[in-house]
Parts: structure tokens; C-alpha cells; sequence
């Protein structure tokens, strides 16, 4: 009864918090915890201190400045408008109730949940594995059986300084990797590697009409708008 008590206490004012905060539609979906963006979040995250940070080349980021969004349910929309970005260092959304405020928090990472982000559709999906895909990925093309969605991974590497006078220093930076993967409604995940003949592995079911449309079209599967092209076709077969 006890421990009872003190979880009804606690959900009263995280209630009270978000009321206030975000509004009732958008309390839900956000974490009570405020972050400083900088210094202390990445120091607390990846024990990463803020001036190796302002020195590195690149951004944790996939846009660094706030953009208009909505969370959605489904196709419903389930908050107001809010300023969101995509940090893909931590694998979070992070948000601004309103452009010009300092308090920035982190949606619940909740499979239901669809975060827009400027033009952009993010989606979580939950892993108990971590060898397994799991975290936010964008929604690239939504089509009719296989979706193309894309994981963007951004990791931190230190300056690296000369032993030697024949080395060169290496400046702190960001580094992003990025994966396509075809996706299904049951939520399996297929790898598009960065070749055309394990692509047409990867579409078996149509290989002699993908290996034709991509000759044909010149396709480039290096770039996202050709492999959106080609995945939309893939489907047109289905």
C-alpha cells in the first residue's frame, strides 16, 4: 500500500508537470527530465566533455536546428506543435514546447508513437536484442508492402594528435553511418546493402525486373532518391 502511495504521488505530479508544460495532449509522450543540451547531457551520456565537442567536426544531429513538428498516433495527431530534432548520437527525439524556450526534453520512446520532424516521419521500434534493429528510424518511402526506412547512427571519435613529424593531427569529429532497410507489417527488417547485385538478392521475388529498371534508369543505390525509386518500383511488382 505504501509503495502504492508514493507511485500515485509520483504520477500526480509528473501530471502536474506536463500539464503546465506541454498541454494535455502532449504530456504523455514527453519525459519529465529537463536537459541541458550541451555540456551536461553528453558528459552524463557519453562522458563526453563540451569544449572536445564544440572543437569536432560535424553534428550529433541529424538537423541541429529545432524544426515544426506533431506527434501522431497512428494518422491522429496526439500534441500540439512543438520543435523537434533527431540526435542520432543518443537515439533520441529531443523537443521545445515553443521556439524560443531553454527547457528541451525527450519523447518516450514508444512504438505507437510517430514523431514529424520538419517534413520528416520518424518511427520507434522496440528491440530486446541489441544485435537486432531497434531505435528511431526514418520513414523514407511509405508504400504498399515493403516500406523503405533508414537507421542513421552518429557516433563520436577524439582528436587523434601526431606521434611523429610525419603524422598529422586528426581533429575530434562526428561520424555518421546510415543503413536502408526494407520493412514489412510484421516488422521485419531487410537490409539494403551498398551493392546492386545484393540488392537483387534482397528482391529475389523480382530480380530479373529490378536488375532491368536499374539498368535501364541509371539507378544510383548510393543515393536515396534513386533507391526510393527503386524500391517503389519493387513494390509496383508485388
Amino acid at each position: 500500500m505504501k509503495n502504492f502511495k508514493s507511485q500515485h504521488f509520483l504520477f500526480l505530479v509528473m501530471l502536474f508537470f506536463f500539464n503546465h508544460s506541454f498541454g494535455q495532449n502532449d504530456n504523455f509522450y514527453t519525459k519529465i527530465q529537463e536537459k541541458k543540451i550541451r555540456g551536461e547531457q553528453y558528459w552524463d551520456s557519453f562522458k563526453l566533455y563540451e569544449e572536445a565537442l564544440e572543437n569536432a567536426e560535424g553534428s550529433p544531429y541529424a538537423n541541429p536546428d529545432f524544426l515544426p513538428g506533431r506527434l501522431y498516433k497512428g494518422k491522429e495527431s496526439v500534441s500540439n506543435i512543438m520543435f523537434l530534432r533527431y540526435n542520432g548520437m543518443s537515439d533520441e527525439i529531443e523537443v521545445k514546447p515553443t521556439e524560443g524556450t531553454t527547457l528541451i526534453q525527450t519523447i518516450i520512446k514508444d512504438p505507437e508513437i510517430f514523431a514529424k520532424v520538419g517534413d520528416e516521419m520518424y518511427m520507434y521500434v522496440e528491440s530486446e536484442n541489441p544485435d537486432e534493429n531497434g531505435g528511431y528510424f526514418k520513414i523514407v518511402k511509405d508504400l504498399q508492402v515493403y516500406d523503405l526506412v533508414k537507421k542513421v547512427k552518429i557516433t563520436f571519435k577524439e582528436a587523434q594528435f601526431a606521434k611523429t613529424s610525419y603524422d598529422k593531427n586528426t581533429p575530434a569529429q562526428f561520424i555518421t553511418e546510415t543503413t536502408y532497410f526494407l520493412t514489412d507489417d510484421k516488422g521485419t527488417f531487410y537490409e539494403l546493402p551498398n551493392s546492386k547485385a545484393k540488392i537483387l538478392k534482397v528482391m529475389a521475388k523480382k530480380k530479373s525486373e529490378v536488375k532491368a529498371f536499374m539498368q535501364k534508369g541509371n539507378i544510383d543505390i548510393t543515393k536515396e532518391n534513386d533507391l526510393s525509386r527503386l524500391v517503389t518500383y519493387f513494390n509496383s511488382l508485388l
